[in-house]
């Protein structure tokens, strides 16, 4: 594990491949910067873009529970929360940590 700022991490290139990853926002991260989490797993924990982003979004709700897959699918009468960025977070990851880059929040579906 890596630790970043009290925080530890796993890097992604030591699970073991096929392995499901998952991540949830339970740190000491401040509002307004709840993506700061997924630039420290790419930067720190070795995730691609996309994969911290499929970790924290759609697969931290199906290892949760059955009832969180409500929560992370964008479908008629889920409660999905989603965000609108002014760049791809593909491209540049660190762009879900900064609220400047953040145009629009939708909550609750």
């Amino acid at each position: 594990m890596l630790t970043h700022t009290g925080l530890r991490w796993l890097p992604a290139s030591r699970s073991p491949a096929g392995q499901t990853m998952a991540s949830a926002k339970e740190s000491p991260v401040s509002h307004g910067h709840n993506g700061k989490g997924l630039e420290l797993a790419v930067q720190v924990g070795g995730m691609t873009p996309l994969k911290a982003i499929e970790a924290s979004t759609a697969t931290a709700p199906e290892v949760l529970s059955p009832q969180a897959l409500e929560t992370c699918m964008l479908k008629a009468g889920y409660d999905t929360d989603f965000i609108a960025l002014t760049s791809n977070p593909l491209e540049n990851v660190s762009v879900v940590a900064d609220p400047d880059h953040v145009t629009h929040i939708w909550l609750g579906g």
